[in-house]
């Protein structure tokens, strides 16, 4: 039974729009594609097994072609050992001089180092103790070196400036 809303499209007819039921067959091309996937995968298998075969096969004859002292050398290069400055601020506001532990920063090895050097030339510091030799302080140094006539300074040139300098400059040390 036919409801009223439905359109009775029985009379229509357009001869000159058809199509041909035998022309294509969709079974075919269905089974074509199935066996083209099956195919795919099959070669795709048999290319992954062909590269690992390869695969031994190279590292066998890399094996038999190394060097006998091949082993002795470490193939990877140690770690970089990198220096970064320091960051925090310390108590006084300014930068630390020794940076935090494992940090080899350029800066702060420049400031031990300067420290340690500065510590030498100002301070007594002993040599050899059971010999009795120590380390002078650089002025001290100095000045035993002049008393024991070591050093000679320098002499002063000869000048033949006798006019007073400038308003507001004096003579440089050494000079009358």
């Amino acid at each position: 039974m036919a409801h009223q809303d439905e359109l009775d499209t029985s009379f229509i007819k357009n001869p000159d729009v058809a199509h041909e039921e035998s022309d294509v067959s969709i079974r075919p091309i269905a089974w074509f594609m199935i066996w083209l996937t099956v195919a795919t995968a099959v070669v795709m298998l048999l290319m992954i097994g062909l590269y690992r075969y390869l695969d031994t096969q190279a590292i066998k004859q890399d094996e038999r072609q190394r060097s006998p002292i091949a082993d002795e050398r470490n193939p990877i290069p140690p770690q970089p050992v990198l220096q970064m400055a320091p960051t925090e601020v310390g108590a006084n506001g300014q930068l630390p001089t020794r940076p935090p532990e494992g940090n080899n920063s350029p800066t702060a090895e420049f400031v031990q180092v300067r420290r340690e050097e500065t510590q030498k030339l100002e301070n007594y510091t002993w040599i050899d103790q059971s010999k009795g030799m120590v380390s002078l302080p650089i002025d001290r140094a100095a000045e035993l070196a002049l008393e024991r006539g070591l050093l000679k300074s320098r002499p002063q040139p000869a000048t033949s400036m006798t006019a007073a300098p400038p308003a507001g400059q004096e003579l440089p040390p050494g000079r009358k």
